[in-house]
């Protein structure tokens, strides 16, 4: 279980018992990537990575179980709606609004 807190000045993860706070003038880079999974089924996986100015590197990932393969492939657009509303994405958005202007 991931847990997520952003606030003004930083946003913090809690994964695994750890827990790594990043303040957004100290983030260099964000980047938002998804992937088609085939495992016990075929689903779409969101993974977020920050990376810091010290060189640092997290990684959070996440199924988005939300997605219907079923109903995609009768209305695609959909799946940029989806796409584009997921959390992951927010939280994104969210942190480069945050980060300051180079």
């Amino acid at each position: 279980m991931i847990t997520i807190k952003a606030s003004d000045s930083a946003v913090a993860f809690m994964a695994w018992h750890k827990k790594i706070v990043a303040n957004y003038s100290d983030i260099k880079s964000i980047k938002l990537t998804r992937e088609l999974v085939r495992g016990r089924r075929i689903s779409y996986v969101e993974r977020i990575r920050i990376r810091m100015e010290d060189g640092r590197d997290f990684w959070l990932s996440k199924p988005m179980d939300d997605i219907d393969l079923e109903k995609i492939s009768e209305r695609p657009e959909e799946l940029k709606e989806k796409f584009d509303n997921s959390s992951f994405n927010e939280l994104k958005t969210y942190i480069e609004s945050r980060m300051p202007i180079c």
